[in-house]
Protein backbone atom coordinates (compact mmCIF):
# COMPACT_ATOMS: atom_id res chain seq x y z
CA UNK A 1 0.00 0.00 0.00
CA UNK A 2 1.19 3.54 -0.79
CA UNK A 3 -0.05 6.70 0.93
CA UNK A 4 -0.32 10.16 -0.75
CA UNK A 5 3.27 10.99 0.27
CA UNK A 6 4.67 7.91 -1.46
CA UNK A 7 5.30 5.92 1.71
CA UNK A 8 5.07 2.24 1.03
CA UNK A 9 4.13 -0.56 3.41
CA UNK A 10 3.83 -4.24 2.79
CA UNK A 11 0.33 -5.73 2.72
CA UNK A 12 -0.20 -8.11 5.62
CA UNK A 13 -2.96 -10.61 6.11
CA UNK A 14 -4.33 -11.80 9.41
CA UNK A 15 -7.23 -13.86 10.63
CA UNK A 16 -9.78 -12.23 12.87
CA UNK A 17 -11.94 -14.53 14.99
CA UNK A 18 -15.29 -13.13 16.04
CA UNK A 19 -16.43 -14.66 19.31
CA UNK A 20 -19.97 -13.79 20.29
CA UNK A 21 -20.71 -16.99 22.21
CA UNK A 22 -20.13 -17.77 25.87
CA UNK A 23 -18.19 -20.86 26.97
CA UNK A 24 -20.30 -23.91 27.77
CA UNK A 25 -20.10 -25.65 31.13
CA UNK A 26 -20.68 -29.35 30.56
CA UNK A 27 -21.73 -31.96 33.08
CA UNK A 28 -20.11 -31.62 36.50
CA UNK A 29 -19.72 -34.68 38.70
CA UNK A 30 -19.42 -35.63 42.38
CA UNK A 31 -17.44 -38.86 42.89
CA UNK A 32 -17.18 -40.70 46.21
CA UNK A 33 -16.28 -44.34 46.84
CA UNK A 34 -16.35 -45.05 43.08
CA UNK A 35 -19.96 -43.80 42.83
CA UNK A 36 -20.51 -40.92 40.40
CA UNK A 37 -23.42 -38.47 40.60
CA UNK A 38 -24.13 -35.71 38.09
CA UNK A 39 -24.43 -32.21 39.51
CA UNK A 40 -27.18 -29.99 38.12
CA UNK A 41 -26.90 -26.20 38.35
CA UNK A 42 -28.14 -24.92 41.72
CA UNK A 43 -28.31 -28.50 43.08
CA UNK A 44 -28.03 -29.19 46.79
CA UNK A 45 -25.88 -32.17 47.82
CA UNK A 46 -25.87 -33.37 51.41
CA UNK A 47 -23.12 -35.92 51.85
CA UNK A 48 -21.43 -37.88 54.59
CA UNK A 49 -18.00 -37.21 53.19
CA UNK A 50 -15.76 -38.95 55.72
CA UNK A 51 -13.74 -40.54 52.93
CA UNK A 52 -13.31 -37.38 50.89
CA UNK A 53 -14.59 -36.89 47.37
CA UNK A 54 -13.72 -35.55 43.91
CA UNK A 55 -15.43 -32.86 41.86
CA UNK A 56 -14.90 -32.87 38.10
CA UNK A 57 -16.39 -31.55 34.90
CA UNK A 58 -15.84 -30.33 31.38
CA UNK A 59 -15.98 -26.98 29.60
CA UNK A 60 -15.98 -26.08 25.90
CA UNK A 61 -15.76 -22.98 23.73
CA UNK A 62 -16.08 -22.49 19.99
CA UNK A 63 -13.00 -20.24 19.76
CA UNK A 64 -10.65 -20.42 22.76
CA UNK A 65 -10.94 -21.31 26.45
CA UNK A 66 -8.83 -19.09 28.68
CA UNK A 67 -9.34 -19.92 32.36
CA UNK A 68 -11.22 -22.39 34.61
CA UNK A 69 -11.81 -21.58 38.29
CA UNK A 70 -13.52 -23.67 40.97
CA UNK A 71 -14.11 -21.75 44.18
CA UNK A 72 -16.11 -22.19 47.34
CA UNK A 73 -17.28 -20.45 50.46
CA UNK A 74 -18.57 -22.02 53.63
CA UNK A 75 -21.45 -20.63 55.69
CA UNK A 76 -21.25 -17.22 53.97
CA UNK A 77 -17.50 -16.62 54.42
CA UNK A 78 -15.32 -15.17 51.64
CA UNK A 79 -14.77 -17.49 48.67
CA UNK A 80 -11.51 -19.39 48.25
CA UNK A 81 -10.17 -20.65 44.91
CA UNK A 82 -9.69 -24.42 44.94
CA UNK A 83 -8.63 -24.62 41.33
CA UNK A 84 -7.49 -21.82 39.03
CA UNK A 85 -6.11 -23.06 35.72
CA UNK A 86 -5.04 -21.26 32.58
CA UNK A 87 -6.22 -23.68 29.90
CA UNK A 88 -3.29 -25.06 27.87
CA UNK A 89 -3.21 -24.09 24.19
CA UNK A 90 -3.59 -27.77 23.24
CA UNK A 91 -6.99 -27.80 24.98
CA UNK A 92 -8.26 -24.47 23.69
CA UNK A 93 -11.71 -25.76 22.68
CA UNK A 94 -12.36 -28.45 25.28
CA UNK A 95 -11.00 -28.99 28.79
CA UNK A 96 -11.74 -31.47 31.59
CA UNK A 97 -10.99 -30.45 35.17
CA UNK A 98 -10.83 -32.46 38.39
CA UNK A 99 -10.15 -31.68 42.05
CA UNK A 100 -9.98 -34.10 45.00
CA UNK A 101 -10.98 -32.97 48.50
CA UNK A 102 -10.54 -34.42 51.98
CA UNK A 103 -12.83 -33.93 54.97
CA UNK A 104 -12.83 -34.81 58.68
CA UNK A 105 -10.93 -32.99 61.41
CA UNK A 106 -7.94 -35.33 61.09
CA UNK A 107 -7.29 -33.78 57.65
CA UNK A 108 -7.70 -30.14 58.67
CA UNK A 109 -4.11 -29.22 57.79
CA UNK A 110 -4.37 -30.56 54.22
CA UNK A 111 -4.36 -28.05 51.35
CA UNK A 112 -7.54 -29.58 49.90
CA UNK A 113 -9.44 -29.86 53.22
CA UNK A 114 -13.11 -28.80 53.44
CA UNK A 115 -14.58 -28.40 56.90
CA UNK A 116 -18.13 -29.30 57.90
CA UNK A 117 -20.70 -26.76 56.84
CA UNK A 118 -22.80 -25.52 53.94
CA UNK A 119 -20.51 -24.79 50.99
CA UNK A 120 -21.45 -22.75 47.94
CA UNK A 121 -19.32 -24.10 45.09
CA UNK A 122 -18.89 -21.96 41.96
CA UNK A 123 -17.44 -23.13 38.64
CA UNK A 124 -16.41 -20.24 36.42
CA UNK A 125 -14.96 -20.44 32.90
CA UNK A 126 -13.71 -17.56 30.71
CA UNK A 127 -12.93 -17.63 27.03
CA UNK A 128 -10.37 -15.59 25.07
CA UNK A 129 -12.92 -12.78 24.60
CA UNK A 130 -13.46 -12.68 28.37
CA UNK A 131 -17.00 -14.03 28.14
CA UNK A 132 -17.70 -15.78 31.44
CA UNK A 133 -20.09 -18.61 32.29
CA UNK A 134 -20.81 -19.74 35.87
CA UNK A 135 -22.49 -22.67 37.57
CA UNK A 136 -23.26 -22.82 41.30
CA UNK A 137 -24.32 -25.63 43.58
CA UNK A 138 -24.52 -26.22 47.32
CA UNK A 139 -22.61 -28.97 49.09
CA UNK A 140 -23.42 -29.69 52.73
CA UNK A 141 -20.53 -31.50 54.40
CA UNK A 142 -21.38 -33.37 57.58
CA UNK A 143 -18.73 -35.70 59.00
CA UNK A 144 -20.02 -35.62 62.59
CA UNK A 145 -22.16 -38.54 63.73
CA UNK A 146 -25.38 -37.69 65.61
CA UNK A 147 -25.36 -38.07 69.38
CA UNK A 148 -27.77 -40.75 70.59
CA UNK A 149 -28.63 -41.30 74.23
CA UNK A 150 -30.99 -43.86 75.78
CA UNK A 151 -32.57 -43.25 79.14
CA UNK A 152 -34.00 -46.07 81.25
CA UNK A 153 -35.07 -45.72 84.85
CA UNK A 154 -34.18 -49.33 85.75
CA UNK A 155 -30.55 -50.30 86.11
CA UNK A 156 -31.22 -53.97 85.30
CA UNK A 157 -33.78 -55.39 82.94
CA UNK A 158 -35.45 -58.75 83.49
CA UNK A 159 -38.60 -58.51 81.42
CA UNK A 160 -39.77 -58.90 77.84
CA UNK A 161 -41.84 -55.68 78.02
CA UNK A 162 -39.51 -52.73 78.57
CA UNK A 163 -39.88 -49.11 77.68
CA UNK A 164 -36.89 -47.06 76.61
CA UNK A 165 -36.77 -43.35 75.95
CA UNK A 166 -34.02 -41.41 74.30
CA UNK A 167 -32.91 -38.48 72.21
CA UNK A 168 -30.91 -37.97 69.05
CA UNK A 169 -29.14 -34.71 68.18
CA UNK A 170 -27.14 -33.63 65.16
CA UNK A 171 -25.47 -30.27 64.59
CA UNK A 172 -26.75 -30.21 61.02
CA UNK A 173 -30.37 -30.57 62.19
CA UNK A 174 -30.91 -33.58 59.94
CA UNK A 175 -32.01 -36.13 62.55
Amino acid sequence: AVDKFGNYSEVKEFILAVDSEYPVIGQSKFVQNEVTENIAANAIFKKNTNNGFTLSGSVTDSVKLENVTVSGSVDGADAVDFLNITVPEANKNSYTWEKAFVTGSENSSAENYLKDGTWTITLSVKDGSLHESKKNFTLIIDTTAPVVSITNTDEYINSSANKFTGTAEDDSGAV
